[in-house]
């Protein structure tokens, strides 16, 4: 917690937003509730945001042209959970979107977004305490939350320059 660095607040969830063409991150989210439709449009929403202003906002100074990307998306491509709502119809109808979910299960369907998230992790993994180990549910193995120093702002810079670097 940034106002009390002794507590835990939880693990956060990554939402991100890929061009499938390009293969840029045109869009990201960091929130600490569950995987759920909030996440996803508040992903989508900082698809189409200024990214100057929105790593601004981090503390982080860019040009327009290392993140170029402010355009909504034609096609959608999603996870049956987030995508699968009643709510996604005002996006379909009011931005003339299109929107496919993957089947569940069928993670190979999205290679191209599971793939980005083994290499984002791969930068940072080794530098951020809490990172959760493949051991972490091994009988005695340490409780990777009693070693978690990063505040939520803190994470979002170091996926923000790790956006940065694979765009």
């Amino acid at each position: 917690s940034r106002f009390n660095r002794e507590r835990i607040i939880g693990r956060p969830v990554l939402y991100v937003v890929i061009d499938v063409f390009s293969r840029m991150i045109v869009g990201m989210y960091i929130g600490l509730e569950g995987p759920s439709w909030v996440g996803a449009m508040m992903a989508l929403a900082n698809t189409v945001a200024d990214k100057v202003a929105y790593c601004a906002r981090f503390g982080k100074t860019i040009e327009p042209d290392e993140w170029p990307c402010h355009y909504l998306p034609a096609t959608i491509l999603g996870d049956r959970g987030e995508i699968e709502s009643r709510y996604i119809e005002t996006l379909q109808n009011n931005f003339n979107v299109t929107v496919e979910n993957a089947a569940a299960y069928r993670a190979d369907w999205k290679g191209i977004l599971e793939q980005r998230f083994r290499l984002l992790p791969a930068k940072f993994k080794a530098y951020v305490p809490g990172y959760i180990q493949p051991d972490f549910r091994a009988r005695g193995g340490q409780d990777y939350r009693l070693d978690a120093v990063l505040d939520l702002d803190q994470f979002t810079r170091i996926v923000i320059e790790c956006v940065l670097y694979y765009n």
